[in-house]
């Protein structure tokens, strides 16, 4: 009878795992990072970045962004070796912790285990984490693990005002500091909504709010020492993206104010397409809200809206994507539950179409991205993930690769190929030198292009083009062999 009873214990257990959140979740992320490692061996933009800035330690690089996920990227590289896989690891281990954080949070304000799901689950209907996150996030993923990690360790403050908790609040906060300058844009209404809470108030006027910014000061001070030494050139990459104009018209404005309210949509969507099957009847506007978690993040958006309208007011970004808004936009759906929670306006209908639409918008996702990686390119579709660099460095002849000291590249995107591909290889990317070993002695230097590349002009002892077909589409290489002196 013990042994029976051993045995149905263990299989409710193991029942219970497979069908834990945070279980389904981790299946669901490791078909995303199945996919990114067998299927494409090609770097997306965010991957050649980390790739190059992650074989050094700095405590800034020159691009408009902080240098913590570069650093997680180099001790990374230097455990596990740069490649695609590890850059892989890197980011589904932070996209888990953040789901994590969100389970935790859900955990903390939310009464109903249905809703405890549903707000996990519902980031998986937001694009930038059904979709975005998964073709080139890199900084952005360490700021979503940043908001919620914040937003957690704020409402367990408010639980327990133990020094332990603020030197962990003052954690999280420096590390959002140091993930992505865009963090500010949630942690500064964040702290005005706290302060408009008679409960979380508390948390910043009590004395051991200094030990967090202590900490927050230790932590990032000799990075933002360095940007402030570096502003003019950081200020001068971060506009170029961002594209920031003076808005000089009332039509310009209205097209300010337009174009923001269409990407806070697409943000949302195709989440809020569940949403009119509430019990929208037993809604009230004049309800006050009691729950003191719907209070903060009410503010909390109220001071984003009232923020945004005032900027766009004197300021237009050309073109705002999505993929931009986290700090604004990833606690809505926290909020929206909290809401639908106090009012039991849920529905048996909005339950089933939620999944249902989960579910499908899942398969449509894992199906694209298997189709563009596969047979993309045979019905037309040919992408960034679809060159292929790698396929065409290993046609270059042995013997030439044996004989030489150096490979060398001006162009930034084969570069950064050749520092995953050539294991034992002095790299040399423009004028950046990346040395894996000392002299061998060698005389040779390998030099490669492609037809995209813009070239300086150079005598080769040897020329060599390498043709490679992916569906309708060629990729040319070009190869060339030089004394290291002109390398």
């Amino acid at each position: 009878m013990k042994l029976l009873y051993k045995d149905t214990a263990l299989s409710l257990s193991t029942k219970g795992l497979l069908y834990h959140p945070l279980f389904l979740i981790f299946i669901y992320l490791l078909i995303h990072a199945l996919i990114r490692i067998f299927l494409s061996d090609t770097l997306q933009v965010d991957d050649r970045e980390q790739v190059f800035y992650g074989q050094s330690l700095s405590i800034g690089y020159d691009m408009p962004q902080p240098p913590l996920y570069s650093w997680i990227a180099y001790y990374a590289f230097k455990f596990f070796g740069t490649s695609i896989a590890t850059l892989t690891i890197i980011k589904y281990s932070l996209i888990f912790l953040t789901f994590l954080y969100i389970k935790k949070i859900s955990d903390l304000i939310f009464n109903e285990e249905i809703f405890k799901k549903l707000v996990l689950y519902s980031f998986l209907l937001l694009p930038s984490f059904a979709w975005h996150m998964h073709q080139g996030f890199t900084h952005t993923i360490l700021l979503g693990l940043s908001i919620v990690a914040t937003l957690f360790h704020l409402l367990a403050l408010s639980k327990s005002s133990q020094i332990r908790n603020y030197i962990t609040f003052g954690i999280v906060i420096a590390l959002g500091m140091m993930s992505k300058y865009s963090f500010y844009l949630f942690l500064i209404p964040l702290i005005m909504a706290s302060m408009m809470n008679k409960d979380l108030r508390g948390v910043f006027l009590n004395k051991k709010f200094l030990i967090s910014i202590l900490v927050i000061i230790f932590t990032v001070f000799p990075h933002y020492y360095w940007l402030f030494e570096n502003f003019k050139e950081i200020s001068n990459l971060a506009n170029s993206r961002l594209k920031i104009q003076q808005i000089s018209t009332e039509t310009s404005y209205l097209g300010s104010i337009l174009g923001i309210a269409s990407s806070f949509l697409g943000f949302l969507l195709p989440w809020i397409l569940a949403l009119p099957l509430l019990n929208i009847r037993k809604f009230s506007f004049k309800s006050k809200p009691k729950s003191n978690n719907i209070i903060l993040l009410g503010n909390f958006f109220k001071i984003v809206l009232f923020g945004v309208l005032i900027l766009s007011f004197f300021y237009q970004i050309a073109h705002i994507k999505v993929r931009w808004l986290h700090p604004l936009l990833m606690l809505a759906p926290f909020w929206i539950l909290l809401i639908v929670e106090e009012q039991q306006i849920i529905s048996n209908n909005f339950k089933r179409f939620f999944f249902l639409i989960l579910f499908a918008f899942t398969l449509l996702i894992f199906s694209i991205r298997v189709f563009q990686v596969t047979i993309g390119p045979e019905h037309g579709f040919y992408g960034r993930l679809n060159t292929p660099i790698i396929e065409s460095l290993k046609k270059i002849p042995k013997d030439l690769i044996n004989s030489s000291e150096f490979v060398k590249s001006y162009d930034f995107n084969i570069g950064t190929h050749l520092l995953t591909f050539f294991k034992d290889k002095n790299i040399i990317i423009g004028k950046r030198k990346f040395f894996k070993h000392k002299s061998s002695k060698k005389e040779g230097c390998l030099y490669i292009w492609d037809e995209n590349s813009s070239e300086p002009n150079l005598k080769f002892s040897k020329s060599n083009q390498i043709k490679t077909r992916v569906g309708k589409f060629e990729y040319k290489m070009y190869y060339g062999f030089l004394e290291v002196n002109n390398c």
